[in-house]
């Protein structure tokens, strides 16, 4: 079986602060375009989004951050190899190949 992990790449997070403005702005489709800009930023951009989290009273900026976070950092698994490059390829992140002889954590 093997079974592969989709990792973000890192990199670069220069203008945080104000994407971070974007995501209480007034109009939906700039809040919106502020969380895909932020989660395109990539790895490098999670300390800033838990201190900007930490900080946050508004609690529409607070979701639109777990939300970044969350797609900065979720881990997926995937069973087929050939789709995971796909993705990979598409989202142009890299991939983890873990091969075991058995299914993981209970997964098969």
């Amino acid at each position: 079986m093997i079974t592969i992990l989709l990792l973000l790449a890192a990199q670069e997070t220069a203008c945080f602060p104000a994407t971070a403005d974007k995501l209480s702005s007034d109009d939906i489709d700039v809040r919106d375009q502020a969380l895909a800009d932020l989660v395109k930023r990539g790895a490098k951009a999670v300390p800033a989004i838990r201190a900007a989290l930490a900080k946050a009273t508004d609690t529409e900026l607070k979701g639109r951050l777990e939300l970044a976070l969350k797609a900065l950092t979720e881990i997926r698994w995937m069973n087929d190899l050939d789709a995971a490059l796909k993705v990979s390829a598409a989202e142009k992140r890299p991939l983890l190949v873990y091969v075991t002889n058995g299914p993981v954590n209970g997964w098969s």
